[in-house]
């Protein structure tokens, strides 16, 4: 007959080795690929197993939480082995800040660490935040949200640029401009070249000439050059 003093010890040795798993820093857990060429984790420091290779694929532990890929899907688990998220994605990158962006049916989105969707999957692509924005894109025209989801400029630019020193550089109709990481754009799409803002001011190119605009749109020096 069974001891129920066994299931209590498995029990506990279970919830003891999760919460050693747990508490381990993310840079403990190395991925490495098995004889049947699933992969799993073990300890970067002394090669002990920690996760077992039953993954496609996998990527690094970030913020707690692994992307992992199993039956042609991605989702996530934690560092005691959870599913936390499950594996219905086409494909997911890894946390940053506490979000990451997910693929599924084409679409992309972004998620937080609990798997809610912050952005519906509506984008063609998206870009890792900068400065608090991410680049997206739809119908072939760029935009801007925010960590919260919101739209900050809508996506109405031919082209655009990540955030830099407050400012992203916009394409619309073959001129450039700036928007702020309000969404105001305040240096209006009227240059026909423009470079990144650097020390706060960035040179712009109108009608043959060069000038240089500050954080507020103002032409501190006029495009005469």
């Amino acid at each position: 007959m069974k001891n129920i003093d066994d299931d209590i010890s498995l029990s506990s040795c279970a919830n003891e080795r999760e919460e050693f798993l747990m508490q381990l820093p993310d840079a403990r857990f190395n991925y490495y690929v098995d004889d049947n060429r699933k992969l799993g984790f073990r300890d970067f420091l002394t090669s002990d197993p920690l996760i077992p290779c039953i993954y496609d694929d996998a990527g690094p532990f970030c913020e707690g939480l692994a992307n992992v890929k199993k039956e042609g899907k991605y989702g996530y688990i934690d560092k005691s082995g959870k599913e936390t998220i499950p594996c219905i994605y086409d494909f997911a990158h890894s946390f940053h800040d506490g979000l990451t962006d997910i693929q599924k049916e084409g679409k992309y989105g972004f998620i937080d660490r609990s798997g809610k969707e912050i952005t519906p999957r509506i984008y063609d692509f998206v870009y890792p935040f900068q400065e608090g924005a991410a680049m997206v894109v739809r119908e072939g025209l760029y935009g801007f949200i925010n960590k919260a989801g919101d739209e900050l400029a809508p996506c109405i630019y031919n082209s655009a640029y990540p955030f830099q020193e407050g400012a992203a550089m916009v394409v619309r109709e073959e001129k450039y401009g700036f928007v702020n990481t309000s969404g105001e754009e305040f240096a209006p799409c009227i240059y026909d070249d423009a470079g990144l803002f650097q020390g706060g001011m960035a040179i712009v190119y109108k009608e043959g000439k060069y000038g240089f605009i500050d954080r507020s749109g103002q032409e501190v020096v006029p495009c005469i050059y």
